[in-house]
């Protein structure tokens, strides 16, 4: 019990000056050191000067880094091209295929056969659905634990538990 007074009678003004070193090196920077910006201009030229914009304009005739020339003797040496914008490829839509709604429920094994059903929803529909039946237009294609694969004409598309 000796010992711990001892160590406490040294620690506590230890940790004191510790806090004490920290307070006012924190008051230090915060101290408003600043310096004053509000002085008078030497002369009325010098608040002309300071006042006045910069002002400055682009060039760009710089080289061209894929064909090597300069910007500016390309467009003279060919305005209408360099004006020109090129004509878009017109693509042929095709056909929009919409999907219905598909929801798979789950699938149902039977126990002798080993065949399987899936649980599908389409359309709020609900239907029992074995591997190439068909409902709504839409083809069971195989059926996986978690999802299933169907075909609406010759797109395929996978559909998630």
């Amino acid at each position: 019990m000796l010992k711990n007074k001892k160590a406490l009678y040294v620690l506590i003004p230890l940790v004191l000056i510790i806090w004490g070193l920290i307070t006012y090196r924190i008051y230090e920077s915060l101290k408003d050191d600043a310096p004053d910006y509000n002085m008078e201009p030497a002369n009325a030229e010098a608040v002309v000067e300071m006042l006045t914009p910069d002002t400055f304009s682009i060039l760009a005739d710089y080289r061209d880094p894929f064909l090597g020339r300069a910007r500016a003797a390309r467009a003279k040496a060919n305005p209408a091209k360099a004006r020109k914008a090129p004509k878009p490829v017109v693509k042929k839509p095709e056909p929009e295929l919409r999907w219905p709604a598909i929801t798979y429920g789950g699938m149902i094994k039977n126990q002798k056969t080993g065949k399987l059903v899936a649980m599908v929803k389409i359309n709020g529909e609900d239907n029992l659905m074995a591997v190439g039946n068909i409902a709504s237009a839409v083809k069971l294609v195989h059926v996986y634990p978690d999802s299933i694969k169907v075909a609406l004409g010759k797109a395929e598309k996978v559909v998630v538990k």
